[in-house]
């Protein structure tokens, strides 16, 4: 591993004008957590959705097939296969998948960076930057070009792609689908040997696991090398579609700005599991990131202030521990109000609850008035 470090001085006007700038920043996080949080609770529950489809018979390959259901949401249970040969002509013979990954990983130099920043007496700041360089493996090798120290860390070009390569056509039962426009499955790795693969270029097959390719050796591997991992969706799989069905074909159901297209493992209950997981999870990443972004913005409107007490170092150090615990309530509170208001426009029935139960509190209120009034 290599490591230097870049010592920064910043006068203390200079430290002023960037946290007035951190100002504009900050309105610009605040007000998009607001949309952050409204996008978020109005996504729709897809498993919702699935729920309705029309459930097909796709047991057999000759069930006939329900043609009431034309142009409808549907869902179907069965094996996933395919009649055709998926090959990847350069690393591996032909075999039955559905689809098949080449993922490459190549050995390279890998930047990182730590900042640490010290407020000095007088309002002045040190910042030193630690930047550390590591050869690892990875699937997406960065630019060399725009590391800080480029000398002694370049990366060639990955001297192969990743690809994917898709059977031309799916069956479940009787319907058909496309498997290179469908969201299927995730693949998983391919268990090689020497019957199953090619071997050219000096390339070398490692542990049943990856194909090696390059100047040095699995053990020492050097930058620019590559291994090569395939992995597929099988044919034959247990899985549950849901799409809308054209003829015998199933292509994309589209409902308000979302579309339902996939094919899923598993029954159609476990299917229908997995999206309401997805999406719980979604819905709680779009809150917290809401919430980070509010609390943040908030926190830089007050910059400049902190960045004025940092003329004695412990005033500012104060400053920031009182406005950010401060912030952190307010952020909390706007994101819960936020959140819950979006959750209520986004559901009708709710949001006529409401409304309902504002007019008897309103009717109610009325009411009390002129018995008060009479008394």
């Amino acid at each position: 591993m290599d490591e230097f470090r870049d010592v920064e001085h910043v006068s203390y006007g200079s430290s002023i004008m960037e946290s007035i700038k951190g100002v504009v920043a900050g309105l610009l996080l605040f007000l998009a957590a607001f949309v952050v949080l409204w996008k978020t609770e109005g996504c729709e529950d897809l498993s919702k959705l699935a729920r309705r489809a029309k459930v097909l018979r796709a047991d057999k390959s000759d069930s006939p097939v329900d043609k009431s259901a034309d142009g409808q949401l549907v869902s179907l249970s069965g094996r996933l296969e395919t009649s055709e040969h998926v090959t990847d002509p350069r690393f591996l013979r032909e075999g039955r998948y559905i689809r098949l990954d080449r993922v490459v990983e190549m050995y390279a130099w890998r930047e990182s960076k730590q900042t640490e920043t010290k407020t000095e007496l007088g309002g002045g700041k040190k910042r030193v930057t630690t930047y550390r360089y590591e050869m690892v493996w990875t699937a997406s090798p960065t630019d060399s070009s725009g590391f800080k120290h480029t000398l002694g860390h370049f990366n060639p070009p990955k001297r192969v792609r990743d690809r994917s390569f898709y059977a031309e056509v799916g069956m479940i039962g009787p319907y058909r689908l496309t498997p290179k426009t469908i969201a299927l499955p995730p693949s998983t790795p391919i268990k090689l040997d020497a019957a199953k693969v090619h071997l050219s270029g000096g390339a070398r097959l490692v542990e049943q696991r990856y194909i090696f390719l390059g100047e040095g050796t699995p053990k020492a591997p050097q930058v620019g090398d590559v291994r090569i991992q395939l992995r597929g969706v099988p044919r034959g799989l247990e899985v549950t579609a849901f799409a809308k069905l054209e003829g015998n074909r199933l292509a994309p159901y589209r409902f308000k700005e979302q579309t339902l297209y996939r094919v899923f493992l598993g029954d159609r209950e476990t299917a229908l599991g997995t999206m309401k997981t997805e999406h719980n999870r979604m819905i709680w990443f779009g809150r917290i990131a809401g919430f980070l972004m509010m609390w943040i913005g908030l926190s830089l409107f007050f910059g400049p202030i902190n960045a004025v007490l940092d003329v004695i170092p412990f005033l500012g150090e104060a400053g920031r521990f009182i406005v950010a615990v401060a912030m952190f309530v307010v952020a909390f509170l706007l994101s819960v109000v936020t959140s819950l208001v979006a959750i209520i426009a986004h559901n009708i029935w709710i949001l006529i609850g409401v409304l309902v139960l504002g007019l008897i509190g309103l009717f109610a209120l009325r009411l009390a008035r002129k018995r008060n009034a009479r008394a």
